[in-house]
């Protein structure tokens, strides 16, 4: 096994393209996109502004909530690690 470290360092592990989603995670990809077109078709031009700035401002939600919780991740991680070599 190589270093993770050096893997971390050239790109092959710690960053999210790396990462595959489980297939419940696109499940609800795909239910999600297929009820955010039927009730796209039901509004009028001033909800779909609306509904697309909501829509941005969950994504943005979601990627703060993701990186939080990888942070607390690693935190843990690290300490794990450090009690590991006590």
């Amino acid at each position: 096994m190589k270093s993770v470290i050096e893997e971390i360092y050239y790109g092959n592990r710690g960053h999210s393209e790396s990462i595959r989603e489980s297939e419940e995670y696109f499940k609800v990809q795909r239910e999600v996109g297929t009820l955010c077109e039927e009730f796209d078709k039901t509004l009028t031009e001033e909800q779909r502004q609306v509904f697309d700035k909501i829509h941005f401002l969950l994504s943005g939600l979601e990627a703060e909530a993701t990186a939080t919780h990888f942070k607390e991740g690693f935190k843990l991680g690290m300490l794990v690690a450090v009690e590991s070599m006590n």
